[in-house]
């Protein structure tokens, strides 16, 4: 059987948290099944991806002067292609969230049409459209792997989200999350909330994995905590949460800290 996912960058490099627990999520579904992944263009490092993934698929190039007119023309024609055959109206493709990733739409409706996928996974609500649609008309169930939520969150709508989605509502949030058969959220706040908004809709639990490595509370090393992170809200939350609640808690056992 084949899984295949839908991204709209190269999950490159593996230091980054995403990519790790996406790279962690491709090793767990390569016991069972072959699983390929679609980014919209194409990059040297590429190759890399290829002891992760069965297959690694991309739209097109952009790499010289050529490629980037052949880019440019051909994403306009494919995209007028893909609006009549899939009825992609103003409407639907109006979604402040959604980002229309045409060279890789375009390259996943040639694999469904060769390779006839068991199942398609989207990275972020921002692919939806377009591949839900290509998904349905070959009869392909599609699973959400929703990263983030940012609209229905428990907190609302943030500042930094309104900036980025200008206009964003939370029917907005909603109309796209309804189009999948299932969601896969990454943390038991995001699930419950999921659950709770959208009860019809099979929601999994598949939070990051991290590998902790025991230490000895008697080691006389000098102790340093680094905390490495984007600004991102969860993670200015975290170190607060840390500092505030935590770190004293750690400091009774290492006394040099």
């Amino acid at each position: 059987p084949l899984i295949v996912i839908v991204y709209h960058k190269i999950p490159l490099p593996y230091t980054n948290g995403t990519n790790q627990r996406l790279k962690a999520l491709v090793e767990f579904l390569r016991h069972f099944y072959r699983v390929g992944l679609v980014v919209p263009v194409w990059r040297q490092d590429l190759n890399e991806l290829s002891n992760t993934y069965d297959f690694v698929w991309f739209g097109a190039h952009h790499d010289n002067l050529a490629d980037k007119f052949y880019w440019h023309v051909s994403g306009w024609l494919k995209s007028s292609w893909l609006k009549i055959e899939f009825k992609l109206s103003r409407r639907k493709l109006g979604n402040p969230l959604l980002r229309f990733h045409v060279h890789a739409a375009w390259k996943l409706k040639q694999i469904c049409h060769e390779h006839s996928p068991n199942l398609i996974i989207v990275e972020k609500i921002i692919n939806t459209v377009p591949v839900v649609q290509i998904a349905k008309k070959f009869n392909v169930p599609t699973v959400l792997d929703v990263h983030d939520l940012y609209a229905v969150a428990e907190s609302g709508i943030t500042a930094s989200n309104k900036s980025r989605f200008p206009g964003i509502v939370e029917a907005h949030e909603l109309d796209l999350l309804r189009q999948y058969d299932a969601l896969i959220a990454i943390q038991h706040a995001d699930a419950n909330r999921l659950r709770k908004l959208l009860p019809e809709k099979p929601t999994i639990l598949a939070m990051h994995p991290v590998k902790v490595r025991a230490d000895s509370i008697s080691s006389k090393r000098n102790r340093r905590l680094l905390f490495v992170g984007s600004s991102s809200q969860h993670n200015v939350h975290a170190i607060s949460y840390f500092v505030e609640n935590v770190l004293a808690r750690v400091a009774e056992v290492y006394e040099d800290i």
